[in-house]
């Protein structure tokens, strides 16, 4: 489990000193690691599965792939540089941002 000072650390799951919210709750916010990108280590907002079986933020991997042909977690070989959206866990993380008043990037809602 990750605990998040702040709502930008709350979202990205990196627990780095950031300005405090004024509300304690968003400060103590365990994010699931599940919800947390490989590569960024910030909550996913487009989350995809890649050949390695790795789920990754869309936008990251995608960077990763213009310069690599491998798993930026093992460093195997991969087959393929296709992408498919995991549209269950996407809602799960949309539904966990709106309940702890998360806008996307991790800001807090309202």
């Amino acid at each position: 489990s990750r605990r998040a000072k702040g709502e930008e650390a709350a979202a990205s799951g990196a627990g780095a000193s950031t300005p405090a919210a004024a509300d304690a709750p968003a400060a103590a916010l365990t994010i699931p690691g599940a919800f947390i990108c490989p590569i960024t280590q910030e909550l996913m907002e487009d989350p995809v599965c890649a050949v390695d079986g790795t789920t990754y933020e869309r936008q990251a991997i995608a960077q990763w792939f213009n310069d690599h042909d491998t798993s930026p977690l093992t460093g195997a070989q991969l087959d393929s540089d296709m992408l498919i959206p995991i549209h269950a866990l996407r809602g799960q993380i949309q539904d966990f941002r709106q309940e702890h008043g998360l806008a996307l990037g991790g800001r807090a809602a309202g």
